[in-house]
């Protein structure tokens, strides 16, 4: 037994892709881990001393920042880590500063659309989308910083595209410390319950400013780095191109916000904030169970990329089964804890968050059969079968909508995480089955089938 788990330690160690993903994902999962922990403090400070409702705005504000997002980004951010790797590799460093300012203007001119869209229908949002007129005048506010938001979101897929995980994981810490400090300041300033949406406006320009300075770093060193190179050629970036690639991309992105946000925007319509604010702590533990998969993401979109386009098929399937494997068996842990300790975890939130244990279960339980899936999404967008991608999400997406609408009314926030468990896990098995009818291999792991079928081959 220990022999063979040496040889596989061994094994592994001679991968030098997989390697690389296995380095850059432990200080991922380290930025990640801190982010993590001072986003959960962020969250108890607002449900200690804000109250549920203020949580439950919170929440709002950001699933409306996260829609926006996917609006003004077109899908450019998932682009960038495909096209990044293929012009590092093929043409003169120009290429990639050429690419990054079309990007840059690109995403302020479509931010501004989605901002002025926004802005002029926010009555309508707050009273008959959400019933809760409230929330008009924290929304306007919301939409004048769209631009910002989606801006710091570029430039942290940008330095992720560069495979630069160091900075990836600094810029990772750096976003809540901002919202921590705003929120901090404010409160010292105020006592006022929109605070905690301050925060996020506040958190994001500072986060702005700081992801600026860290591209700038990268595309200042790497062009000095290329200069000795001339074995390269010059290629014109048009935004043509960028956006046919990024299109379906963006229609995937959209649809899995829809899969990921749809359950707390319907429960915005059918419930009270009070449920609202309790299952938005419940998705951010449930978030945990996935943690490692979204470290592991860091690294593995540019690698998918590059042993692609590299024509490296057979490392490819190396490195797609081996981080699917790590993403089960480092997720496991956690959703046994969160299963034990769930109770107690929520009542450190406050005594009227405990009822959301139900759907932590169910939620933990979708998001632990999605990591045997592994990084498919990632896999069919990298692997240039981002149109066959959406077809699937899109189901899944329409049919968590339907589930929302049926399933809320009845059973509330469990019915909530029926609907958003079953999509998730849902369009992630159509995509494994279509990627193994396309390459001849499985990118996921099946852990009672591998240990079963290695006991047989003994």
């Amino acid at each position: 037994m220990l022999t063979k788990i040496k040889n596989r330690i061994i094994g592994s160690q001679n991968d030098k892709h997989f390697l690389e993903i296995l380095y850059g994902s432990v200080w991922s999962f380290g930025g990640r881990t801190i982010a993590m922990i001072l986003g959960l403090l962020l969250n108890l400070f607002i449900t200690r001393y804000y109250g549920a409702e203020s949580m439950g705005l919170f929440a709002l504000i950001n699933s409306f920042f996260a829609i926006a997002l996917i609006m003004s980004l077109m899908g450019i951010d998932t682009a960038i880590l495909r096209l990044v790797p293929e012009y590092r590799n093929r043409y003169f460093f120009n290429t990639v500063i050429s690419l990054y300012v079309k990007i840059v203007v690109m995403i302020i001119i479509m931010s501004l659309i989605v901002t002025g869209i926004s802005y002029f229908n926010i009555e309508w949002i707050s009273k008959y989308l959400f019933d809760k007129v409230e929330i008009s005048y924290p929304l306007t506010v919301a939409a004048m910083f769209i631009v910002i938001n989606a801006l710091g979101a570029l430039n942290l897929n940008f330095i992720r595209a560069f495979k630069a995980i160091k900075l990836f994981a600094v810029l990772e810490i750096v976003r809540p410390i901002t919202k921590i400090l705003s929120l901090i300041i404010l409160t010292i300033l105020s006592a006022n319950l929109y605070n905690p949406v301050y925060a996020i406006f506040a958190g994001n320009v500072l986060f702005l400013l700081v992801s600026f300075g860290l591209v700038w770093y990268i595309l200042n060193f790497n062009l000095k780095s290329s200069s000795i190179v001339d074995s390269k050629k010059e290629y014109k970036v048009d935004y043509f191109s960028i956006l046919s690639l990024s299109f379906p991309m963006f229609l995937t992105a959209a649809l899995l916000i829809v899969i990921s946000q749809t359950d707390i925007l319907m429960l915005g319509m059918f419930s009270d904030l009070k449920q609202v604010g309790v299952y938005a702590i419940v998705m951010k533990l449930a978030v945990l169970t996935s943690f490692v998969l979204g470290a592991i993401n860091t690294m593995i979109a540019p690698k998918f990329s590059e042993l692609f386009h590299n024509g490296q098929i057979e490392e490819l399937r190396s490195v797609a089964q081996k981080s699917s494997k790590l993403m089960f068996l480092t997720s496991l842990p956690i959703v046994l804890i969160l299963v034990i300790f769930g109770t107690i975890i929520l009542d450190l939130f406050g005594t009227e968050f405990n009822i959301g244990y139900v759907p932590l279960l169910i939620i933990v339980l979708g998001q632990l059969i999605a990591s045997m899936v592994g990084s498919i999404g990632y896999f069919l967008n990298m692997t240039g079968h981002q149109k066959e991608l959406n077809k699937f999400v899109i189901f899944a997406g329409a049919l968590n909508i339907i589930l929302n609408y049926f399933l809320i009314p009845i059973y509330g926030m469990e019915g909530a995480a029926i609907a958003s468990a079953f999509s998730l896990v849902l369009w992630k098995i159509l995509a494994m089955f279509y990627a193994k009818r396309k390459f001849g291999f499985f990118i996921g792991y099946l852990p009672f089938y591998t240990f079963l079928n290695e006991k047989f081959n003994e």
